[in-house]
């Protein structure tokens, strides 16, 4: 980290970046990850983080779960950084991929960005998130690591939110308030604890 600091400064930090999922957000339903249930960890749960108990592991479930992980280190990395100091810590979706079209195309709303004009696709991203070839999906971690400033980070904006978490290359919120979806991907308490526990695993190994 102290590498990091002398490599950064405040108007050109050095950029730390997690690869995170939408799917943070809850178990898809009809293909929306924000209209399922929340996961374990959302709710402060981390008896069984890696979902080894009898009849606890999902696909998406895991999928989303260790998304969330990476969703929350990032904001309490950032948490323990200097706010305007030299490095900037930032969680992005990259988006579905043709990697992983065996699985979405099983879902409901997915459709392949293949083929598609670019007025098409501007009207089915208010339904859906189009799967798209990894050459398109690593365009926003390109430019987010070579950005020589990030939108909203200054010493009056969020900690968390609108500064460090993004998809589709914008700025985004990483919990909406939903009332039938009680996680919270912004509870700094939760974060603490997953960080102190990830501690714990790795002296333990």
């Amino acid at each position: 980290m102290k590498n990091l600091e002398k490599g950064g400064t405040p108007e050109d930090p050095c950029k730390i970046l997690l690869c995170g999922s939408s799917r943070h957000r809850g178990e898809p339903q009809l293909g929306f990850a924000a209209l399922g249930a929340a996961l374990p960890l959302a709710l402060g749960d981390m008896e069984d983080l890696q979902l080894q108990a009898a009849g606890a592991y999902r696909p998406w479930k895991a999928f989303g779960q260790a998304a969330l992980c990476n969703v929350m280190f990032t904001y309490e990395l950032q948490k323990r950084l200097p706010v305007g100091g030299p490095v900037a810590v930032s969680c992005f979706d990259p988006g579905p991929m043709t990697t992983c079209w065996h699985l979405y195309r099983q879902e409901e709303n997915r459709w392949l960005s293949a083929g598609m004009s670019t007025f098409e696709k501007e009207i089915f991203s208010y339904f859906t998130r189009l799967v798209q070839a990894p050459e398109q999906a690593a365009e926003a971690a390109i430019s987010l690591a070579t950005a020589e400033t990030l939108p909203g980070r200054h010493a009056g904006a969020p900690q968390v939110g609108f500064a460090n978490y993004w998809e589709n290359g914008m700025p985004s919120l990483s919990k909406f308030p939903l009332p039938w979806n009680w996680g919270n991907s912004y509870d700094e308490v939760i974060w603490g604890e997953l960080w102190q526990h990830s501690q714990q695993l790795l002296k333990a190994r």
